[in-house]
Formats: C-alpha cells, sequence, structure tokens
C-alpha cells in the first residue's frame, strides 16, 4: 500500500487545531503519515540579522505544535476512538519564506496526497486580533495551485440561505 502523507500547514490559532483534529481522523482511516508545518513569513519575522532569533523562532514553533497535537488527539478521542498505530509518523516541519510558496514546496517535497488548511473567518477570535494569515484570499490562491486534494477547515460556516 502507497504511503498517504498529508501535509497540514499550522499557524498559531484554535483552527489550526481543528485542522490537525481532521488530519488525525484522515490519517486515521488511510494509514497516513502528517506533516505539521509552520512556515516563519519573513514579513511578519523581520530580516534575520542574527542566528539566535531564527533559533528561538524554531524552538518556539516547535513547542507550539506539540502542544497543538496533544491537544487535536484529546479532542478527537472525545469524539471517536482513533487508533495512533495506525497513523504513520507524525513529522513537524518549519520554513522561513512567503507561505504560499513554502507550501506548495513541502507538498511537492513529500509527494503529498492530501492538504488540511484550517481557514479563518472574520468571526474567528483570532482573526480579530491579527493572527491569522490563512484567511479566504490566501486559502482560495493556494486551492488554486495545489498537486494534490485539499480540505478546509473552518470554525463558522458563513453560508446563508434567503426564502
Amino acid at each position: 500500500m502507497s504511503k498517504h502523507n498529508i501535509l497540514v500547514p499550522i499557524e498559531y490559532s484554535d483552527i489550526s487545531v481543528k485542522a490537525i483534529e481532521e488530519a488525525l481522523v484522515q490519517a486515521d482511516a488511510k494509514n497516513g503519515t502528517l506533516y505539521l508545518f509552520r512556515v516563519g513569513d519573513t514579513k511578519m519575522l523581520g530580516k534575520f540579522g542574527r542566528r539566535d532569533t531564527l533559533t528561538k523562532a524554531l524552538d518556539a514553533a516547535l513547542d507550539e505544535m506539540d502542544k497543538m497535537l496533544r491537544a487535536a488527539i484529546i479532542n478527537v478521542a472525545q469524539r471517536q476512538p482513533i487508533d495512533l498505530d495506525k497513523i504513520g509518523l507524525i513529522h513537524k516541519r518549519f520554513a522561513t519564506g512567503t507561505p504560499e510558496n513554502e507550501i506548495l514546496k513541502m507538498a511537492s517535497n513529500i509527494s503529498s496526497q492530501s492538504i488540511v488548511v484550517g481557514m479563518s473567518t472574520s468571526l474567528d477570535e483570532d482573526y480579530e486580533k491579527g493572527k491569522s494569515v490563512f484567511h479566504g484570499d490566501f486559502v482560495g490562491g493556494l486551492a488554486t495551485k495545489v498537486p494534490c486534494n485539499m480540505t478546509l477547515v473552518r470554525t463558522y460556516d458563513e453560508t446563508f440561505v434567503v426564502v
């Protein structure tokens, strides 16, 4: 059976935990391998003149990924049985650059069969705080370029029906 690689681009928001939850469910069903991926946008991080600044950013990213992963596993386990033995390795990766470009490169590098991304909406607390990069325009642009399936996870459904 071929390896099913699932890329999960994350930011430090609640919606990213929801995306990790969805990726865990998919990995459980498909014996998949997860790649949690954080991109430090160089526009946000500034120019790295000092190596210790990048090292601190990497350490913080890996610590935050661990916290988010633990929360996602607990949340999924409370809703449904999950067999962590069926899930392959869970990798954590960090890159600096433009988020869209780095996500596309990573998807290609790992031969991703699926990308699971959380999209914040204007109703999300993190969106209001300006913590979110994965908004509608970003995700829409990414979706037109990804080389595989893409699952979009949202906290709120903004659709409505006019009767």
